[in-house]
């Protein structure tokens, strides 16, 4: 990681796409880009789906491109207006977008050159540290980021901290993800599009 992070410092492209599933690094991988202004596709979802009044998560289906075109249309168009508001910055995006055409909408026209970045798991058992870190940090501040919240159930949240249950679950769900993020990234490969893979 630490290598990619250093090539796009040294290249400074414009725009920059980090994506990735859910705990795999995209925040930390953002935040060590130098100069660049980041965009948090997870703030940006949550605002739309506010404005039309959505209840959590159904406004996540944004990023499989799974709601009505209005939604989507305004999730595009904020992202957009973001670009337009910092000409001169070079910007960082990141989210878990599942749709290639979504990707491809998003940068289109005056924004077609980018760099996408596909943070890759490869150690399930690193990813089960970072999602277990993460997880108490948001069961800690009330809050309910990561995607496998879903899927945790009132006697997983309510259990300690270092529970065998509870590292059973990160690890299963590190697996489930590991090879979902296999799966996403063939399927945007054989979407025409290109992508710096890193492995985490």
């Amino acid at each position: 990681m630490e290598e990619a992070i250093e090539r796009i410092n040294e290249l400074q492209p414009k725009y920059v796409f980090v994506t990735a599933k859910s705990g795999a690094g995209k925040t930390y991988f953002s935040n060590r880009l130098k100069g660049y202004i980041v965009l948090e596709l997870d703030a940006v979802v949550t605002k739309i789906g506010q404005a039309f009044g959505l209840e959590y998560p159904t406004e996540f289906e944004i990023y499989k491109n799974a709601l009505p075109a209005p939604i989507v249309d305004a999730f595009v168009m904020h992202i957009h207006s973001f670009f337009q508001q910092h000409p001169s910055s070079p910007i960082v995006i990141e989210g878990a977008i599942a749709e290639a055409e979504l990707v491809k909408r998003i940068f289109s026209g005056s924004y077609a050159k980018f760099k996408m970045v596909y943070l890759y798991p490869v150690d399930v058992d690193a990813y089960a540290s970072r999602m277990m870190k993460r997880f108490k940090h948001e069961k800690e501040n009330g809050l309910r980021d990561l995607s496998i919240w879903q899927k945790v159930t009132p006697e997983l949240e309510n259990t300690a901290n270092d529970s065998d249950d509870l590292k059973e679950f990160m690890l299963r769900m590190a697996r489930e993800s590991t090879a979902a993020s296999a799966q996403r990234f063939d399927y945007f490969k054989k979407n025409g599009l290109e992508m710096v893979r890193v492995e985490v």
